[in-house]
């Protein structure tokens, strides 16, 4: 469906990824490592309303009327489980300080201006585990936990070129030179 729609918008492409390929996997694994072993990776329970359309754990001042905004027809669910969580807040200055000296590195204006009140509003640690799923590519430290989805993902743009499998394909093409991406990604 997606190569037919590409063909139907004469858009082309190099290389077309499933994140359930192998080489996702072993990318996402060595990456997933990587951050764990640097120290960016810690043990934690999240507990909060889950949107099971999101695929996401969601904050109450997020929820209209109790319900996900995108999901109004699905009632969020109560969860606490262990998770992994990512040091983000660790990288809030080093990313002010990037905005900085690099204002051309998030365009349009409107959007980087959006993404400095969001990262001078203070960043917190973020979940990238899920315990006890059926799915996902799991932890190479814990195998009783995946990753989540959204992590999987944005890792795809570096497995797809190369990382954990072909390191002389990733060191052509990454990092990008330029990285479009749509709002809410």
């Amino acid at each position: 469906v997606f190569r037919a729609s590409w063909k139907a918008l004469d858009i082309s492409f190099d290389d077309f990824v499933r994140t359930t390929e192998q080489r996702h996997a072993v990318g996402v694994t060595t990456l997933a490592r990587r951050i764990h072993e640097a120290g960016d990776i810690f043990e934690g329970v999240y507990e909060g309303w889950y949107c099971v359309g999101c695929e996401a754990f969601k904050p109450e001042k997020d929820l209209v009327d109790g319900r996900c905004p995108l999901h109004p027809t699905l009632e969020p669910q109560w969860i606490k489980e262990k998770n992994y969580f990512f040091r983000l807040s660790r990288y809030q200055q080093r990313l002010l300080d990037h905005y900085a000296a690099h204002p051309e590195f998030i365009e349009p204006e409107s959007r980087r201006n959006e993404i400095l009140r969001l990262v001078e509003a203070g960043l917190e640690d973020i979940s990238v585990s899920r315990a006890g799923q059926a799915w996902g590519i799991r932890l190479p430290w814990d195998a009783s936990s995946v990753t989540y989805v959204w992590f999987d993902a944005l890792i795809n743009y570096a497995s797809a070129v190369g990382l954990g499998s072909d390191e002389q394909l990733l060191a052509k093409w990454w990092p990008a030179d330029l990285h479009v991406i749509g709002k809410d990604i």
